[in-house]
């Protein structure tokens, strides 16, 4: 294999990765790490591990960790687990090498029947002394105390151990949810895979005056909704210098619980919102269950007090607010949503909310299911490109991608926030920085 082209080792880690020439809008978390390693490492990542395996020492022992296909909730999900670690077996084992597989018990006899199907049948739990060459299994235990545990004794046991292979098996948040394509996009996705959303608070930092745009969710409302929660809205805030209750105006771009969940948190601000959202989530259209899901009554409820006290500054369409920042109109997956436009060192930002809740929906034209109007919400894409100084200043609502788009205003708040008055990282360029926009990263 030493004498194989690099061309062939590049065209490998294509078909054993799919993820690198599928759609931009499935290439996630796979794709980036792989970047980030070619990067690092240089050659394929096929000719290092064929460089690699054909340096161990004979009968080293190998663990080969995949699952079994996806649960019912993504019915056209992969199913290359068991048959990777069959082939991997076969080869492995003609390399005089034995192989542990281990994986969750629900999943074994799956694997176990791809193994049995190229003829390698798995007849005990260990490794003994006089097999030099073998496959065994060992189902993995869930709960992270009992994992760790069950990691260090197959290592004690097995200190002849050299290579760990990971075929990637998609799985849920914390919470158990799992997140797909197909739940993205009005018509479905045909390319099936797992696509899960990002929560956002926004900051607008001026010299004289700090703008919130939108306010989370709760640790209880994440139970509840079954969303991984983590880290309040406040301690993001507070991390960039930012304190709740010294804030004067917080702008609600809808009334859904993960933009307004976390009002209280702000007892001295105005909250800005359109007309037609509250006129919308006070209105007949709540009878409709699939309508008023997205909504917590207790958050409606108080938001109307904020309006009895004086708390809430109403704006009928388009508005600036102060020079700098306004709020525009747009509707679609509420009829009361708006986009926030605020101009920074490298020109008009734009965060779309749930305008666009990836950049897949407004680069491709593509409505995200939970809409009310459909035309408003293709119309207010290209309204986002009109606003923004140009596609990369348009920040969708809940994209991962958001996060690993921009840098962090100090590398102590890495994954935790990003700034939006830089340019992007693949186009970025040094320069001071007069006033910022950054986001607390909420929730997955």
């Amino acid at each position: 294999m030493d004498n194989q082209p690099l061309a062939f080792y590049e065209y490998l880690d294509q078909i054993v990765n799919l993820e690198l020439k599928a759609k931009r809008v499935l290439q996630g978390a796979t794709q980036i790490r792989y970047t980030a390693a070619r990067k690092l490492c240089g050659p394929p990542l096929s000719r290092i591990a064929a460089d690699l395996i054909l340096r161990l020492p004979p009968s080293s022992l190998i663990f080969i960790s995949t699952g079994a296909g996806n649960p019912t909730t993504l019915p056209k999900g992969e199913t290359d687990g068991p048959s990777g670690v069959a082939f991997l077996t076969r080869v492995l084992n003609a390399l005089s090498h034995p192989v542990c597989v281990v994986s969750e018990s629900h999943f074994l006899p799956a694997i176990m029947a791809s193994l049995a199907a190229v003829n390698i049948l798995i007849t005990k739990n260990s490794l003994g002394p006089h097999d030099p060459v073998s496959t065994f299994a060992s189902p993995f235990p869930l709960g992270p105390d009992e994992a760790d545990a069950h990691v260090r004794r197959l290592l004690d046991q097995h200190p002849n151990a050299s290579v760990a292979i990971f075929i990637e098996k998609p799985g849920p948040n914390t919470a158990g949810v799992f997140h797909s394509a197909s739940k993205n996009f009005l018509e479905g996705d045909p390319h099936d895979g797992l696509m899960p959303l990002d929560y956002f608070v926004w900051a607008a930092i001026g010299k004289h005056r700090t703008f919130v745009i939108d306010t989370g969710f709760n640790s209880e409302t994440a139970a509840q909704r079954k969303r991984e929660f983590l880290r309040c809205p406040s301690e993001g805030l507070k991390s960039l210098g930012v304190e709740p209750h010294k804030v004067r105006d917080v702008i609600l771009t809808h009334l859904h619980y993960d933009h307004v969940g976390n009002f209280d948190l702000f007892p001295n601000a105005i909250f800005h919102l359109q007309d037609r959202e509250m006129a919308y989530a006070t209105g007949r259209l709540m009878c409709h269950r699939r309508l008023r899901e997205a909504f917590d009554p207790e958050h409606i409820v108080g938001v109307v007090r904020q309006v009895y006290r004086d708390q809430v500054a109403f704006h009928d369409g388009d508005s600036e607010i102060v020079p700098g920042i306004s709020v525009h109109h747009i509707g679609g997956h509420t009829l009361g949503l708006q986009a926030v436009r605020v101009n920074t060192a490298r020109g008009w930002v734009v965060l779309a909310s749930d305008v666009s809740h990836f950049y897949a929906n407004f680069e491709q034209k593509r409505a995200f299911p939970n809409v009310v109007r459909v035309e408003e919400m293709l119309e207010g894409h290209l309204r986002l490109r009109q606003l923004a100084a140009s596609p990369k200043h348009i920040i969708p609502g809940h994209d991962p991608e958001v996060m690993r788009r921009y840098r962090p205003p100090s590398p102590e708040l890495i994954s935790v926030c990003v700034r939006l008055d830089v340019d992007p990282i693949e186009i970025t360029t040094e320069r001071e920085v007069p006033s910022e926009i950054v986001g607390a990263h909420q929730h997955s």
